[in-house]
């Protein structure tokens, strides 16, 4: 399983997003972009071909899975998705490496220059 433990050392900051919002729900792309700016208002536009190009890599690598369609309150119908283990486990593994950053971080803000 040498290709999961690649993907999750290489989960772009949207693609992290992305996990952290399906870790709590199934959604479709639209509703996980209206999540993520909701969560990081002063955050970068989330543009819909990459965020939908990003849903597509982290399902092809197994990090989240198609879990059916829903409508919209229009009658459009849209593929929701949710997190797979392995997404839980990239999830984690981008925890752990963000922290160890931030510790970084923190060390710099007190050393002298």
């Amino acid at each position: 399983m040498a290709a999961t433990a690649k993907s999750h050392s290489s989960i772009s900051m949207l693609e992290t997003q992305v996990l952290l919002v399906l870790a709590s729900t199934k959604l479709h792309g639209y509703g996980i972009a209206l999540e993520i700016q909701k969560r990081d208002p002063d955050g970068p536009k989330i543009y819909p071909t990459n965020l939908y190009r990003r849903l597509h890599d982290l399902a092809d690598r197994g990090l989240i899975a198609n879990s059916g369609t829903e409508l919209d309150d229009k009658g459009r119908a849209r593929k929701t998705f949710s997190i797979t283990d392995g997404g839980r486990e990239a999830l984690a593994s981008q925890t752990s490496r963000l922290a160890g950053f931030v510790d970084e971080l923190r060390a710099a803000e007190g050393s002298p220059e």
